[in-house]
């Protein structure tokens, strides 16, 4: 689903994208190395602790250190809110910020 997002906000984004760069390994659930962006759909059960949380920490701290802009959607953005989800992707892309659809239904 959040791919199909992706391609209606212009962005045509590969699958598990392998991201290797020196000290740091990792694959992105969507990316594109031309744009050093990576796109992913984040699920609570695998951040619900704190082995997990400090484990994204450090792998989207990774990302930026190695230039990389990371989004992450939620479950329920993708699944609830996702003109949400193409607004952020599409404000990313064009550099275009405009008032965002409502996310009402994510909380």
């Amino acid at each position: 689903m959040l791919r199909a997002l992706a391609l209606e906000a212009g962005l045509d984004l590969t699958p598990q994208l392998v991201i290797a760069e020196p000290g740091f390994f990792a694959v992105a659930d969507l990316g594109s190395e031309r744009l050093r962006l990576v796109v992913e759909a984040e699920g609570f059960e695998h951040h619900g602790t704190r082995a997990g949380l400090r484990a994204d920490c450090t792998r989207h701290t990774g990302f930026a250190l190695h230039g990389w802009t990371s989004l992450r959607f939620t479950y329920e953005d993708v699944m609830y809110a996702p003109e949400w989800v193409v607004w952020v992707l599409r404000s990313w892309l064009t550099g275009e910020v405009t008032t965002p659809p409502s996310r009402k239904n994510t909380a």
